[in-house]
């Protein structure tokens, strides 16, 4: 008991840091999977204003025509592989972090 009052000023502390750093990866690996899904759907969106613009200069230039298109393509195509990868970053990433918890929470459980 003696040793419990003790070690409480020391161990109290290191405890709670463990929690914030275990929190902090968590928000930093949800941060992460949020930041790819931008960057996917402001590629998509700057993709197909491409494409609208594209159309509006095909009166005045042929060759700005096809390289507005095929840089609307181009963006639209990279932004939904950007989106495809946040949907399998975002399942693998909290499936893999639920599975951790779920764990540490039997392995305390059992004691």
């Amino acid at each position: 008991m003696i040793l419990a009052v003790f070690a409480s000023p020391i161990a109290l502390p290191i405890a709670l840091s463990f929690v914030v750093v275990v929190f902090s990866i968590i928000v930093v690996i949800f941060s992460l999977v949020i930041g790819f899904g931008a960057v996917g759907i402001a590629l998509i969106a700057t993709g197909i204003v491409s494409i609208i613009v594209s159309v509006l200069i095909a009166v005045q230039s042929f060759a700005s025509f096809i390289y507005f298109t095929g840089a609307g393509f181009l963006l639209v195509g990279i932004g939904l592989i950007f989106s495809y990868l946040t949907i399998i970053l975002f399942k693998k990433s909290f499936g893999w972090l639920a599975n951790k918890i779920s764990n540490y929470l039997k392995r305390r459980v059992k004691r």
